[in-house]
């Protein structure tokens, strides 16, 4: 999947717009793939897959995601990078 459009805008949001629909649980991806890497997410936390799917969006967009990783899940989010990769 390419992270961003052909527009340049992030296609790896934060949460979804209200209304907008989802054709998939997160229990159903395993493998998350951007021109930016690959990752495993299967049995990971929440938290632990917020960390993974950032580290495979584009460059510009991952200090705003990590903002909002971090309001969602606390403080002790940062830490939890360490633990994973």
């Amino acid at each position: 999947m390419p992270s961003t459009t052909r527009k340049g805008i992030n296609k790896i949001v934060p949460t979804l717009d209200l209304g907008s629909g989802a054709v998939t649980t997160r229990n159903h991806i395993h493998w998350f793939i951007t021109e930016y890497g690959a990752v495993n997410l299967y049995g990971r936390s929440l938290q632990e897959r917020a960390r993974l799917i950032i580290s495979v969006a584009h460059p510009q967009f991952q200090e705003m995601l990590d903002e909002a990783a971090f309001k969602r899940f606390g403080s002790h989010f940062h830490y939890l990078w360490n633990s994973i990769v």
